[in-house]
């Protein structure tokens, strides 16, 4: 919502494209470490 009212409300669009993309890397990173948990955990079965 932050990220919303940032770029829309406040008329920064930029701002607001700069904490989406670190938003978006930041949960690519918790994924991929999820993932990888999860088949190794799948393959010690």
């Amino acid at each position: 919502m932050d990220i919303y009212n940032e770029a829309f409300t406040n008329n920064r669009l930029g701002l607001g494209t700069a904490k989406a993309m670190i938003f978006f890397i930041i949960v690519a990173i918790i994924t991929i470490i999820q993932v990888r948990l999860t088949k190794k955990k799948e393959v010690e079965m």
